[in-house]
């Protein structure tokens, strides 16, 4: 006979009148008579609702301690203030690498022809970007800043040589 565990409303199968153990949830109960009517089964019981998870609370503004005329610190006179100790950074796992834009912007630097330079200006300015942005976990900023300096020297000499061509030859 087709039965429904009342504790969890999976179908299991038992003689009449018989005791029967639901093969989901392990629960023991009596299987019906053929002649008591099951009832369509009953949906599973739900889980009481979680109450939400509770905010810390902010610590409440730091008060000096009384008769000592507001002393901000909240420490006895002639007491220093306590000072906080030196704070450790947890070691990163994540190897650190060089911004393959400042190796970049170093090379084109380097070439000193007018549209390289222009490409070492604007990629140099884009990896110092991504290496401030990047946590600690790139480093080349050197290289960039170098990739913007030989860009910006090779721009600045080819407007002098072309405002003296253009002075001599006109």
């Amino acid at each position: 006979m087709r039965v429904f565990c009342p504790n969890c409303g999976s179908e299991n199968e038992g003689t009449p009148g018989g005791r029967l153990t639901c093969r989901a949830c392990t629960a023991s109960f009596e299987v019906p008579r053929a002649d008591t009517p099951t009832g369509p089964p009953r949906p599973a019981p739900q889980p009481p609702p979680q109450p939400p998870p509770q905010q810390p609370k902010p610590a409440p503004p730091h008060q000096p301690w009384p008769g000592l005329g507001g002393n901000p610190m909240g420490t006895p006179p002639g007491l220093s203030p306590p000072t906080p100790g030196p704070s450790f950074a947890a070691p990163s796992t994540m190897p650190v690498v060089t911004n393959p834009l400042a190796i970049a912007s170093l090379v084109m630097g380097i070439l000193c022809c007018f549209p390289f330079a222009v490409g070492a200006l604007i990629t140099g300015v884009i990896a110092r970007n991504q290496i401030a942005s990047s946590g600690g976990q790139q480093k080349g900023g050197e290289l960039a800043m170098v990739g913007i300096i030989l860009g910006g020297l090779s721009i600045l000499a080819n407007v002098v040589l072309t405002t003296l061509s253009i002075i001599r030859g006109g």
